[in-house]
């Protein structure tokens, strides 16, 4: 009997309770004993610590990005903000417009570029682009009023795929 007790005395002499989630463990399941420890001081599992540990470095983060992100806004507060633009269906649409008139290895350079349809220069800046022109409705897309115009605020404006394929420019015949 006395063995008994030996054994049980011994057993939870081996284990604590952790004050973060209140299991009892074996003392191998807690993190190493520090100096600064002081006597009555908080003692948590291994777990407990890695995930309190997880969420202070992940506050510390936000923290210190958001600090970045101000102190940057301080030092360049006239600095445009497009990329919140870049994302959208507009900034598509003007980029595949530009470079269908200005890059001779875009594949549809020929029909534009190379006919000598251009951009305006107020439309070189994708600003200046959005606030002519604005969001394209759903279904629409940019459409030249004169087919062998320049793309320009006069000229421009978002139609339907029907209303498209009404605006052809004439075909040339060819004559023998």
């Amino acid at each position: 009997m006395t063995s008994d007790v030996s054994i049980k005395a011994t057993m939870t002499a081996q284990t604590k309770r952790c004050t973060s989630c209140g299991q009892e463990k074996s003392f191998d399941c807690f993190g190493p004993k520090r100096r600064s420890n002081k006597i009555g001081q908080q003692s948590r599992c291994k777990p407990c610590i890695a995930e309190i540990t997880l969420k202070r470095h992940t506050d510390n983060k936000q923290v210190i990005n958001a600090r970045r992100r101000a102190f940057y806004l301080s030092r360049h507060p006239s600095r445009p903000r497009r990329e919140s633009l870049t994302r959208t269906r507009a900034y598509s649409v003007w980029s595949s417009m530009k470079s269908r008139c200005t890059n001779p290895k875009q594949e549809n350079y020929r029909y534009y570029g190379a006919r000598g349809i251009t951009v305006c220069e107020r439309w070189e800046e994708f600003s200046a682009f959005f606030e002519d022109m604005g969001h394209p409705p759903d279904g629409y897309s940019i459409d030249r009023i004169d087919p062998c115009g320049n793309y320009e605020p006069s000229n421009c404006r978002w139609a339907d795929a029907i209303t498209q394929a009404n605006n052809k420019r004439p075909k040339q015949r060819k004559e023998t």
